[in-house]
């Protein structure tokens, strides 16, 4: 077994204790405290007002394979459930809008998406890796905090309880 291979093995078991470890921001429980974010589109959201309805917020890269597929399983729950009250926010840490921009308008996203700015961070924690998903139930607290991919019939069935 060559020593890069080892190393890569010894970072995926570190991977789960990293994201565990990278919590400086909300847990689950914890309130979520009054965040303006500014969307793509000029406009801005903020998560105060958005009390007595669920709200995904998800962070996302265009490089990150699995946030490409989760990209589009958020856009069939927005389709599916933003007529009962389901808010989906995207926030992507990529640098370069252009591209984010691109990768967009190529899938047909049409839910609210926002770049990362440090606030988020101080918010939600550090983003060492996408994907990384957060749902705020309608009092307004952290009910799903979830580094990693994620299933989509398991994330239907937690937005269905809360609408």
């Amino acid at each position: 077994m060559s020593k890069y291979f080892r190393l890569f093995l010894a970072i995926l078991a570190l991977l789960p204790t990293m994201a565990g470890s990278a919590t400086a921001g909300v847990g689950l429980g914890d309130e979520v405290p009054a965040l303006d974010i500014r969307l793509l589109n000029g406009s801005s959201m903020n998560l105060g007002t958005l009390k007595k309805r669920p709200v995904l917020v998800a962070f996302w890269a265009t490089w990150c394979p699995p946030c490409i597929k989760e990209m589009a399983d958020l856009q069939q729950l927005y389709e599916r459930y933003h007529g009962q009250g389901l808010e989906v926010i995207a926030i992507s840490v990529n640098t370069d809008r252009a591209q984010v921009d691109d990768f967009l308008k190529s899938r047909g996203i049409t839910y609210p998406v926002a770049m990362s700015v440090p606030r988020h961070n101080e918010v939600f924690g550090p983003m060492l890796f996408p994907p990384r998903l957060f749902l705020i139930d309608p009092n307004g607290k952290i009910a799903l905090a979830h580094w990693g991919p994620v299933r989509f019939e398991a994330l239907e069935a937690t937005v269905k309880t809360m609408l």
